[in-house]
């Protein structure tokens, strides 16, 4: 709190006791310096106490990108010399922290700063800081300690460039449809269609340029529809994508409109008529030449051609089968895992540095049929894709065995392949933006379209026991109307571990009725200012139901086995990253929501451990669960066996 405000706050605690001693029942005042107005009510003979009261000048406000705004929060009455401060950012339905312990936090950190007394200024706003924000005030020496005032702010975007669809050339009298999206404006984009520069009236009946035009135009989807083309429609249309943020048009493009060609048809037919007679003129040699005769058959009036015994090749639509089968396939274990409609199906399961081998066996439809290829080959591909970018694929593993140069098939074939100790660097993840898979592809080159069959395989990473594993202690509190101190064993789970901790009530001076802690998964992608949060609660453990009292603690136990988590995933191939944390949240009997988040790294634990490594499963056990030197033996002598 700077020098400023607390002269502030005392002005008006002092100015507040004064009016306190004049006999009316009620009084108001007004400060003309701070243009905050005070109610004061109270009984002549009795102590002061107030209520903290905020009000807003506009609960719900907008500001464009890139320009600033500030959410107003103010006081009107309290008597608290250093009231508590704070604001929150509630997105999705989780709030975070943009204002806490008299610093700018989260991620309007260097973009926001308080302006005094408790208004929050946004600079540079972005997309992202769409959402609803709570101003919170703790006075402690008022009747009513606590108050608070929620503000939802829209950040409207600017369109960019439309991606506009016009024919090049259409027939009088025949149905065209233009076309015109844009996908990035908030809010959503409104579209109008200018022929030669000129605007497109929504509906032509009523311009007398455009009266005999047969278009309709649909602002809302872009779309301009010509029922019967005519040749006055011929132009350049260009298409206009705006909203109260401002406006972007894309390139004009050019359509012609064409009678219909008499002659031209005229000259085909005749084309057709002289292909014919070619054709029997053709025929007409080939009977001359005996192959064929017109006359009855003798035998000696006729040739039989002498046909080549090689097989016939097979047409394009006589394609062969193949199929992908692992060397290992009976013995290899097999997971579920996540598809993108959110089903689960069964894959092979791949570890990092694993020998991937195999066989192709390509089938041919037809026997007998050769197929003419240029080359067989077999891939394994690793690969990240962006649900909103989805016509590029980012591949990270790309390793390729040529298993058949350019030839012939005469017959089905089976080719062998072995990738010798692949590198896997990521786990295989389904979320819900992005996807990150591994996959064998086997393709038949051919010289108008390829034959490929790709098989889906799975892939863990195993991790030991970290190096460092530090318990977590945070601290939730109001000052001097609540402190709550909460203690995690340790920082870092496995998949199946489980989290101990303690809950300690040192000062409870409001009326909690529930407590719980929720596991959190926030899901990244993209970077720069196209970036994408998605927050999914996994888990919700419920501590209490009911008040709890000063001095109080509640033990933690909450199992990971149940619930279905991968490991933390950071900064994957610079695309993506996977982070869970711990939220603990506090309800109130007003329904209020006090809440602290703490990060946790998750990892995946290897169900067999290797016997080089169990001594150093000791040590950690020693070190990070507080277990002695002959339990944590034991311990790891039974994950070996």
């Amino acid at each position: 709190m700077s020098e400023w405000t607390a002269k502030y706050f005392m002005a008006v605690r002092e100015t507040a006791r004064a009016a306190a001693t004049e006999p009316q029942l009620m009084e108001d005042w007004k400060e003309t310096d701070c243009k905050v107005a005070y109610r004061l009510s109270h009984s002549v003979g009795h102590s002061t106490a107030f209520a903290v009261i905020l009000r807003t000048t506009e609960k719900s406000v907008w500001t464009n990108e890139f320009e600033s705004i500030e959410l107003t929060c103010l006081i009107e009455s309290i008597s608290t010399n250093n009231p508590r401060i704070e604001w929150k950012k509630i997105k999705n339905g989780v709030p975070s922290y943009v204002y806490f312990q008299n610093k700018i936090s989260g991620d309007l950190e260097h973009r926001a700063l308080l302006k005094e007394p408790a208004n929050l200024v946004i600079l540079n706003a972005s997309r992202s800081d769409t959402a609803q924000y709570r101003c919170e005030v703790a006075a402690i020496d008022d009747q009513k300690p606590f108050d608070e005032i929620l503000i939802s702010l829209a950040v409207r975007v600017k369109p960019v460039m439309p991606r506009c669809s016009v024919p090049e050339a259409v027939t009088v009298g025949s149905s065209t449809e233009l076309r015109c999206i844009e996908n990035e404006g908030f809010p959503q984009s409104q579209y109008q269609w200018f022929k030669n520069s000129e605007e497109l009236p929504e509906d032509p009946k009523t311009s007398s340029k455009f009266y005999n035009s047969s278009y309709t135009m649909n602002t809302e989807t872009g779309s301009l529809k010509f029922r019967s083309v005519k040749k006055e429609d011929a132009g350049e249309y260009h298409c206009q994508a705006r909203n109260e943020a401002g406006w972007s048009k894309c390139n004009p493009q050019t359509m012609e409109v064409y009678d219909l060609d008499i002659v031209g048809m005229f000259l085909k037919v005749l084309g057709g008529v002289a292909a014919f007679i070619f054709v029997v003129v053709g025929i007409c040699q080939i009977q001359k030449s005996g192959y064929c005769s017109c006359k009855d058959h003798r035998e000696t009036n006729y040739k039989v051609p002498q046909h080549d015994n090689r097989m016939d090749y097979a047409s394009p639509d006589e394609t062969a089968e193949i199929d992908i089968v692992l060397n290992d396939a009976e013995t290899r274990k097999k997971v579920e895992h996540k598809t993108e409609d959110g089903k689960k199906d069964k894959y092979f399961l791949f570890y990092d540095g694993e020998t991937v081998s195999g066989k192709v066996n390509v089938t041919l439809k037809t026997p007998g049929k050769r197929l003419e290829h240029y080359g067989i080959k077999i891939e394994f591909v690793g690969q990240i894709e962006l649900y909103y970018d989805r016509g590029n694929h980012h591949e990270f593993v790309s390793l390729v065995k040529d298993l058949a140069r350019p030839g012939e098939l005469s017959q089905s074939q089976t080719f062998d392949f072995e990738f010798t100790h692949v590198e896997k660097p990521y786990e295989s993840y389904t979320g819900q933006n992005v996807k990150l898979r591994y996959f064998l592809r086997a393709t038949i080159s051919r010289r108008l379209n390829d034959i490929s069959k790709e098989m889906d395989i799975v892939v863990q990473t195993l991790c030991t026991y970290p190096e460092l594993n530090s318990s977590i202690k945070m601290e939730v509190g109001i000052e001097d109307c609540l402190h709550i101190e909460f203690e995690y064993n340790k920082s870092k789970y496995h998949l199946r571990d489980v989290i101990v901790g303690k809950i300690y009530f040192l000062l409870v001076r409001i009326k909690i009725k529930h407590m719980e802690i929720d596991i959190i998964k926030r899901e990244t992608t993209g970077t720069g200012p196209s970036v994408y949060h998605e927050n999914d609660t996994i888990a919700k453990y419920e501590i209490m139901d009911g008040a709890p009292v000063r001095g109080e603690s509640i033990p933690i136990r909450l199992f990971l086995a149940g619930y279905e988590m991968t490991p933390t995933m950071k900064d994957v191939n610079k695309k993506f990253s996977v982070r869970y944390y711990l939220n603990l949240v506090l309800i109130d009997e007003e329904e209020r929501r006090y809440f602290k988040q703490q990060e946790i790294t998750l990892w995946r634990k290897s169900d067999i451990v290797r016997r080089s490594m169990s001594q150093q499963a000791t040590i950690a056990a020693q070190r990070y669960e507080g277990s002695n030197s002959e339990t944590a033996s034991a311990k790891a002598k039974e994950e070996t066996d």
